[in-house]
């Protein structure tokens, strides 16, 4: 639940570029619905706000099956290649990781409306949105307009981090800690968004995915916090998790996982006052084996 900024491309430049480095009979299909396309674009970006007033154009089989073409070359033309690299470098402040889930590396492009659907909008910069596979494959080629099926998240036109949406906290099992999470809504949440956050999260299995990662990650600093707590007690325990949630808040969001989980972990006195030492190993000094966890 990541927001991008986007990467102002000229969608016109894009689009004449495109013309222009095709070959007949593409090349001509492209050249007689380049107006309509240059008037679509706008209205695009003036729908994004409402679901469901994004209505297709209406273009022929040979002048959809021209658009999805140039789509693919978008990976494959020289000259067409720049569009889709600076795309995918979008999320590098995110440490390239997916803007939907925050786990995995954003490796492919998602049609925001499914380019069969929409092939007008099949190169439009605004309609191509870097995720990994994963999250591609959970959302699919969603019937843009039904209101069960596409409420997603547009990353480039939805800011969400004036909410605080993902929700974590520490809980104690047989001697350890582990963390759950949970979608909030707070205060002033907008219906209809809060609808695209919700379908969202359950088409892609946020809440489910996002606890593997996020025990490797609670384990890895409950380790680093022994250093921490030797230095400077238990404020310095709750500081460097304080550091951690504010340095991921400025890189990738309010909603991220990991800002919501050391968040979490801040607030937890036990895990703050020694409860992190159930996940640090002990040693035999003497056989060099690992014998217990915990003090």
């Amino acid at each position: 639940m990541l927001s991008l900024v986007s990467s102002g491309r000229d969608a016109v430049a894009d689009l004449s570029l495109a013309i222009s480095t095709s070959s007949d009979p593409v090349k001509g299909i492209l050249q007689g619905i380049k107006g309509l396309l240059e008037d679509a674009y706008p209205k695009y970006i003036a729908a994004m706000n409402d679901v469901g007033t994004c209505c297709a154009i209406g273009l022929s089989v040979p002048q959809a099956d021209a658009l999805e073409g140039t789509y693919e070359a978008l990976r494959t033309r020289a000259s067409l290649k720049p569009i889709r690299d600076e795309l995918l470098s979008l999320v590098d402040r995110l440490g390239s990781y997916c803007p939907l889930c925050g786990i995995e590396q954003a490796s492919t492009l998602d049609h925001y409306v499914p380019k069969s659907a929409f092939p007008e909008f099949a190169i439009f910069h605004f309609n191509l949105i870097p995720c990994c596979s994963r999250c591609n494959q959970f959302k699919g080629k969603t019937s843009y307009g039904t209101v069960e099926d596409n409420l997603f998240i547009h990353p480039y036109f939805h800011a969400l981090d004036a909410y605080e949406l993902l929700k974590a906290v520490l809980l104690q099992r047989s001697g350890t800690f582990y963390v759950e999470f949970r979608l909030d809504r707070p205060e002033g949440v907008p219906d209809l968004l809060f609808e695209k956050i919700e379908n969202q999260v359950n088409r892609i299995r946020l809440l489910q995915r996002i606890l593997g990662p996020a025990g490797t990650e609670l384990a890895s600093h409950a380790q680093n916090c022994e250093l921490f707590a030797a230095s400077g007690g238990t404020a310095m325990v709750v500081e460097s998790c304080i550091r951690q949630a504010d340095y991921w808040k400025g890189a990738a969001g309010t909603n991220h996982w990991r800002t919501a989980l050391y968040k979490a972990m801040s607030l937890s006195e036990d895990f703050c006052s020694g409860g992190f030492l159930s996940f640090v190993p002990k040693y035999d000094a003497d056989s060099n084996g690992l014998i217990s966890y915990g003090s």
